[in-house]
């Protein structure tokens, strides 16, 4: 019986693990997407993207998580003073470790 329940347990512990992020895989996750959906700026052409700055946050666990995934810090790295546009990036090894990280572009 608790063979039963803990087959049962880790099962959903999988499979509810990535069920309320969209593009998280449960085992792997590898992705990359425009980043503008999530500040709601809209890409300016008269700004070149001759720079790249990013910013990074890791998650351990679901336990620690340390980092700075925000654009000004990913502006800053980059020495970015006009923003073009904005792109992020997830992956996840087995739920256990997440790093997101924001990529800035501009001059």
């Amino acid at each position: 019986m608790k063979l039963k329940f803990y087959t049962l347990l880790l099962v959903l512990v999988i499979f509810i693990s990535s069920c309320a992020s969209p593009g998280y895989g449960t085992l792997i996750t590898a992705s990359k997407s425009p980043g503008n959906y999530i500040v709601n700026i809209p890409q300016n052409n008269e700004v070149k993207f001759r720079k790249e700055g990013s910013g990074s946050v890791v998650t351990i666990l679901w336990l620690f998580s340390f980092g700075d995934a925000s654009i000004s810090s990913a502006m800053e790295d980059g020495n970015i003073v006009k923003l073009h546009h904005v792109d992020n990036q997830v992956i996840s090894i087995l739920g256990l470790v997440h790093v997101y990280t924001i990529r800035v572009y501009g001059e």
